[in-house]
């Protein structure tokens, strides 16, 4: 069942095991729902390398985004939230 339409979701992970293919699948699947993605890059990897581009195909760059820290998400950083933000 999908949630009601008014709920949105920002998913927050981490590139070590599926969460990327996963949260990709989702973006696809239910785009009107995720507002964005954040993946704590724990693998090092570039977010243009084969993995993440192969796991958000189909996905606009700008709703997903990899950090290091916590402190390095920023919302305002991504387009979409700054609407979500304020409702």
């Amino acid at each position: 069942a999908s949630p009601p339409s008014h709920h949105q979701f920002v998913l927050v992970g981490d590139t070590g095991e599926k969460d990327p293919e996963v949260y990709g699948e989702i973006m696809r699947r239910y785009p009107q729902y995720i507002v964005a993605v954040f993946l704590r890059n724990v693998t090092g990897e570039k977010k243009e390398g084969n993995r993440l581009s192969t796991a958000f195909a189909g996905v606009g760059q700008e709703k997903w985004d990899l950090f290091h820290e916590e402190d390095e998400v920023s919302f305002k950083k991504m387009k979409n939230l700054d609407s979500w933000m304020t409702s």
